[in-house]
């Protein structure tokens, strides 16, 4: 696309049950990403995301890979659209970009708890 898009995604405190729930249902790129990181963590992250309890989705070992994630279903969903960005930013005090750098072709980073370095995924 642009030479100058550039993505900027929220951190903590950005979250809400529900998040992302109309992605899920309407686009085959987010619920890809979604269901990915369904399988490589250790808890229903779909479940708490889209149902909460709030205060569970509040709680920063859960939020930091619900915003991760969330994210990367924006970002699949605007780049199988032909948005491609030049950049991207976002807030996170994990140490993960919060849905991986543009330009890095297929690879991926997982959605992680806090405190764990994000690592590739197969």
């Amino acid at each position: 696309m642009s030479d100058n898009l550039i993505f900027m995604f929220s951190g903590q405190g950005s979250q809400y049950v529900g998040m992302g729930k109309e992605l899920y249902e309407n686009y085959d790129a987010a619920k890809k990403v979604l269901d990915e990181a369904d399988q490589i963590l250790d808890f229903d992250l779909k479940d708490m995301i889209f149902n909460g309890p709030e205060e569970d989705l509040n709680n920063t070992k859960n939020t930091q890979p619900a915003i991760y994630t969330v994210s990367a279903m924006v970002k699949a969903v605007l780049n199988e659209n032909g948005f491609q960005a030049s950049a991207a930013a976002g807030h996170s005090p994990q140490r993960c970009r919060p849905a991986d750098r543009p330009g890095r072709g297929r690879r991926r980073r997982r959605p992680t708890r806090t405190g764990r370095r994000c690592r590739r995924s197969a």
